[in-house]
């Protein structure tokens, strides 16, 4: 019996037990927020680079190794946030394996389709998830952002599809980037409207 009690006081963290400090959903919004600004930046910089960006394998990988990144993030929310982990595992998900597509179409010519049904199917899972169980905020700015977080995931599935077409394509390249930039912002933005809990 003695050794169970161990076990529960070695997982007290996972289960919300004790006095540590948890990341607050202020914080994780602004994190994650940074992180979708980070990828937008980073697409619009390989837009208007064009092929020479390629060039290193680096910086070839620098945006599905972020979108990986950020998805183990929402893996590991559900860690710790005791609310809607299905939601985040779900979401985290997609994004761990849209970016592992993304990456395997970038160096091993995997067919870019692929990639796009990994990408668009996460995105609008994101989106049906985050009307669900995330349009209940206690806030109207958090039911308004997150209603904007649904339709610009919807947007950059579209967009994704449409720059399929002509991938090379700066314009559309641009408008994904200012999709990504626009979900980096209502992110950002909606931390400020999150009560601490």
């Amino acid at each position: 019996m003695s050794a169970a009690l161990d076990l529960a006081n070695a997982f007290q963290p996972l289960l919300h037990i004790g006095e540590l400090r948890m990341v607050q959903p202020a914080e994780s919004h602004h994190v994650f927020g940074a992180g979708f600004l980070f990828i937008g930046s980073l697409m619009t910089v390989e837009g208007l680079s064009g092929r020479v960006w390629h060039r290193s394998r680096a910086r070839t990988l620098m945006f599905p190794a972020v979108l990986i990144l950020l998805g183990w993030g929402m893996i590991a929310v559900t860690a710790v946030e005791p609310q809607a982990r299905l939601v985040h595992f779900s979401m985290g998900l997609p994004m761990i394996a849209g970016g592992w597509a993304e990456a395997r179409s970038r160096l091993d010519g995997f067919p870019r389709r692929y990639a796009d049904v990994l990408i668009v199917t996460g995105l609008v899972l994101a989106s049906a998830e985050t009307v669900a169980f995330h349009l209940n905020g206690t806030t109207t700015m958090t039911v308004v952002a997150h209603a904007g977080l649904a339709a610009l995931a919807l947007v950059v599935a579209g967009l994704r599809l449409y720059q399929t077409a002509q991938p090379e394509s700066l314009a559309r390249s641009l408008l994904i980037s200012l999709a990504l930039v626009a979900i980096g912002m209502v992110l950002w933005l909606d931390g400020f409207f999150q009560l601490p809990a």
